[in-house]
């Protein structure tokens, strides 16, 4: 009985949390902690690579580093009819549901793997965000959405002169 209460309640009032999956975080940290490990057997079998080693070593913490902080950083949340989050790279937002002009879906298939991926862009007037069909909460945002469509923008039409 309590199960179907609190669906009721969140049909009324949706709540739901967009974001990357944990296992994504954990690939990256083996795959850095791999790459490491070799770059010290090969830093200490050979003498006059200990330089470039460093230096490998560094370039691979930092690029492995903001791939994992840009996964990290991006979230949406969905409270009613009210949509928020970060980018990326870490830029607020915030906006209605009403607000949003355009969506769109665009499909890929994966040349590495056996399966097919999809983008949702959500486009408002000042703020385009893309959400993969492998995060955590993307049905529940599709469901959410509805059918892609465009609308008219209440604010930012932009009218030649």
């Amino acid at each position: 009985m309590k199960q179907s209460s609190s669906k009721m309640v969140n049909s009324l009032s949706p709540q739901f949390t967009v974001a990357n999956k944990k296992s994504d975080f954990v690939l990256l940290v083996i795959t850095f902690v791999a790459l490491e490990i070799i770059n010290l057997i090969l830093m200490l079998g050979v003498d006059k690579y200990f330089i470039v080693g460093i230096v490998f070593a560094v370039l691979t913490f930092c690029i492995i580093g903001a791939i994992m902080l840009s996964m990290y950083t991006f979230v949406l949340r969905v409270n009613g009819t009210e949509i928020s989050g970060r980018t990326a790279l870490g830029k607020r937002f915030r906006f209605d549901k009403s607000e949003i002009v355009n969506t769109r879906y665009q499909h890929y298939r994966a040349t590495y793997r056996s399966c097919a991926r999809t983008i949702l862009t959500i486009e408002t007037a000042d703020l385009e965000i893309g959400i993969d069909s492998a995060m955590v909460g993307y049905q529940e945002l599709v469901r959410y959405l509805g059918k892609p469509n465009k609308r008219k923008s209440n604010k930012g039409n932009k009218q030649k002169k």
